[in-house]
């Protein structure tokens, strides 16, 4: 079978069984998920949205963010 017809699983489980045992799996997973925060923050600030049927291109975070009640 060649490489480009593999899953991504199973590319993925054979770079897994290449990586060193004394490398970090959790530490992998924070930066992962670092990034994807991150990508998914930007995209909401970029994200177009309707408000009462007009098309807006504003930051969309000050909408989403709820202010803390002291």
């Amino acid at each position: 079978m060649s490489k480009t017809n593999r899953s991504a699983w199973a590319r993925a489980s054979e770079l897994a069984e290449l990586t060193p045992e004394s490398r970090n799996r959790y530490v992998d997973f924070l930066r992962a998920a670092s990034i994807l925060v991150v990508v998914t923050g930007h995209w909401l600030m970029a994200a177009p949205y309707f408000d009462d049927g007009s098309p807006q291109i504003t930051c969309r975070l000050p909408k989403l963010v709820v202010p803390r009640q002291n």
